[in-house]
């Protein structure tokens, strides 16, 4: 089964035309494949296949002539996809269930014992400021479910 990457993007595209108008927002969704020499090469994942590994990759830029404070960047996770933690870029970053609630990860159930990735539906992490020109880059990893 081929799973559509395009709604994600759509979704992103969404949440991101609610942000600030100084804050230009870039994202990417690109099939991971390793060529015969083992070095990772990139594909546009307008669709993917079971077993695929796609990174999600959204870049924020200031562009207005002030600092944006206290900035939240959220790549949200697909249904379907299984997120790969240890591959979100910076590494402080916090989970959620429902992208609604945040925690930091790995994120626990009611018992304490750790809540399986393919539950993973958003990851988010905090920027206290983006200076006038400046871009950050956030990414993660995810797997297409078999």
């Amino acid at each position: 089964m081929i799973k559509k990457i395009g709604a994600c993007i759509f979704l992103f595209a969404l949440a991101c035309a609610a942000s600030a108008e100084p804050l230009q927002i870039q994202f990417e969704a690109l099939k991971v494949r390793n060529d015969a020499q083992g070095t990772e090469t990139f594909t546009p994942a307008d669709q993917a296949a079971p077993g695929d590994l796609v990174e999600y990759r959204a870049s924020f830029r200031n562009v207005s002539n002030k600092i944006l404070h206290n900035l939240k960047p959220e790549i949200p996770v697909p249904v379907g996809m299984v997120v790969v933690p240890s591959s979100a870029k910076p590494r402080a970053v916090e989970g959620s269930l429902d992208g609604t609630v945040f925690k930091a990860l790995p994120l626990l159930d009611a018992e304490g014992h750790p809540v399986p990735d393919d539950r993973i539906r958003a990851l988010r992490w905090s920027l206290d400021e983006l200076a006038p020109g400046e871009s950050r880059q956030f990414l993660i990893r995810a797997n297409v479910a078999r």
